[in-house]
């Protein structure tokens, strides 16, 4: 008797579709290999100059590049980690700075309180802290934002929200701490300037 001739031609169909499934398999690796290694050499390329560009400039490109491998192609490199540049990406475009929460309710361990995005250790930054009702209640700069935060946590200063305000030096984020003191005088502050 045998297989039918429809079940034999459906047997024979499905071998031809099993090989080109392989063929296209095999060219899809071929251009998953050489998008690997483009994503190389775009990386080595601007690693060359990425230190003139911004954090912004830099993530605008790993994005586009992002994909398989392209992590391990960026940081082997020698570029900034993609994911501590977008933990430390302004967020605030009223002042090109930063602005976040404070919370300590319900922190795993070894959890901050403190939001992200937020100003990465070295930027000079002018900060706002600003209380349960959302006035200001204290004003101050510094160099390490987040350690700065948690000493004023362990003060006892009782605050919800924050403003990060960047500037290019700790010279200049004086100079602006003591014009905002001298405009208002938060809460908490014991001196309308330096």
């Amino acid at each position: 008797m045998g297989i039918p001739e429809e079940i034999t031609a459906s047997v024979q169909h499905l071998e031809l579709l099993a090989a080109s499934i392989k063929t296209v398999e095999a060219r899809l690796e071929k251009l998953r290999e050489a998008r690997k290694q483009t994503v190389k050499q775009i990386a080595v390329a601007a690693a060359r100059s990425a230190e003139k560009w911004s954090a912004d400039d830099q993530l605008t490109l790993y994005d586009k590049i992002d994909g398989p491998g392209a992590h391990a192609a960026w940081t082997k490199a020698g570029l900034p980690n993609p994911n501590h540049l977008r933990m430390h990406r302004p967020n605030d475009p009223q002042s090109g700075g930063w602005v976040g929460t404070f919370n300590t309710e319900g922190l795993k361990f070894n959890e901050s309180p403190i939001s992200r995005p937020r100003p990465p250790k070295g930027q000079p930054v002018v900060y706002v802290l600003y209380g349960p009702d959302f006035a200001p209640i204290y004003c101050g700069s510094s160099q390490n934002f987040h350690e700065r935060l948690k000493w004023h946590q362990g003060d006892g200063k009782k605050f919800v929200a924050w403003r990060a305000i960047p500037y290019a030096t700790r010279a200049e984020a004086y100079l602006a701490e003591d014009r905002l003191l001298k405009q208002s005088c938060p809460p908490l502050n014991r001196k309308a300037s330096r």
